[in-house]
């Protein structure tokens, strides 16, 4: 039997529009693009979902991702 990856976060951001979840969606891909703990789906970045953004972030994640939702929305309100 596989080893279960428990599930130590889930994030989700309501936006005003799809304009603003993409630039959050975009700047918080960009920022994880080339992670290794974002290449192995430790952490997993989805858009699909009208004016929402969800990251879920998976325990043997080691990236700081607080810090880079947290730069994704203070850009997205300086730049709105």
């Amino acid at each position: 039997m596989k080893n279960q990856v428990k599930l130590k976060n889930h994030i989700v951001i309501r936006c005003k529009d799809n304009n603003e979840k993409m630039k959050i969606g975009n700047y918080i891909h960009d920022r994880l693009r080339g992670n290794l703990d974002y290449i192995d789906n430790r952490i997993i970045l989805n858009v699909d979902d009208p004016q929402t953004v969800h990251v879920w972030v998976y325990e043997d994640c080691t990236i700081d991702y607080d810090s880079i939702i947290k730069l994704a929305l203070k850009d997205a309100t300086l730049t709105s």
